[in-house]
């Protein structure tokens, strides 16, 4: 099953409609080798595909995706998606949308075992997920996806891999946007974060400035199947220090108001942390 994995959309579902129309158009990230021009990267299209071909730009054989799961905030927004693009989409509410039950939750059944969908907010996934792990495996669940913090993390613990797309239109980790795209087949649950800005960049040899082995990679972080370890993207470079300026600007130290003297009240209160 391959299945487009969305969050926290919160009325702005532009970016779903990007990212949907260019794994349609196998317009997918490039390749970092520029082995494929114009299409998905072969890791991409193992991961989306399997053993079939990409389909080719302009064909419709068959959707990119099997499925859509929106992790909640706003329960709306996956109604539009589903009418709009024609495809089965799995929702939750969040709390942006009313919902404050600790049952308002999902299961997805796939191949390699179910998936609990939850918005996260009820299980205080801003705090910790160790809420949230607890309740996949009363659920029997081999993973969880959910959304709320509106960062994208995926982390493996305890056999149960838990999954935050992000937020594609109010990202708040830094970046432009992110989504996941999901596998699972009976040998395991496969999975990838995709940074919006990288993810819609030309493809390597079809009109991108760069290409060959110095093309970005798309992805914020990858598991490449159940048991392993997300990779956390790079951080870019510091700014050069003052230190390293031809000329560091003098830095004063500020001057201390002196203290007012007076008697033994006074003193306690200049000196006594208590006041």
């Amino acid at each position: 099953m391959r299945i487009l994995v969305i969050s926290d959309t919160h009325g702005k579902n532009e970016r779903v409609y990007d990212v949907y129309n260019k794994l349609a158009s196998a317009g997918g990230p490039a390749a970092r080798s520029g082995g494929l021009s114009g299409g998905f990267s072969s890791e991409l299209s193992d991961c989306l595909f399997g053993s079939r071909p990409a389909p080719q730009p302009g064909s419709h054989r068959t959707p990119p995706v099997d499925m859509i799961v929106h992790c909640g905030d706003y329960y709306a927004d996956a109604q539009e998606i589903r009418a709009r693009l024609g495809i089965p989409v799995l929702a939750v509410k969040g709390n942006c949308d009313g919902c404050f039950d600790f049952e308002a939750c999902s299961l997805l059944e796939t191949e390699c075992g179910d998936i609990l969908i939850t918005h996260g907010h009820m299980e205080d996934v801003g705090f910790s997920m160790q809420k949230l792990y607890y309740k996949a495996l009363e659920s029997g669940c081999i993973g969880a996806f959910f959304g709320h913090t509106h960062r994208s993390v995926f982390v493996e613990t305890g056999g149960v891999c838990l999954l935050n797309p992000g937020s594609l239109s109010q990202p708040r980790d830094g970046s432009g946007g992110t989504f996941a795209l999901v596998t699972t087949s009976e040998a395991g649950l496969q999975a990838k974060i995709y940074y919006y800005e990288d993810f819609m960049l030309p493809a390597a040899g079809v009109g991108s400035t760069g290409g060959g082995a110095d093309a970005p990679d798309n992805s914020a972080a990858d598991n490449s199947a159940a048991g392993g370890t997300a990779s956390a993207p790079e951080t870019p470079a510091s700014p050069a220090s003052p230190a390293a300026s031809p000329v560091a600007p003098a830095v004063q130290k500020p001057k201390q108001k002196p203290k007012v003297k007076g008697g033994h009240l006074r003193s306690l209160i200049n000196y006594s942390d208590r006041f």
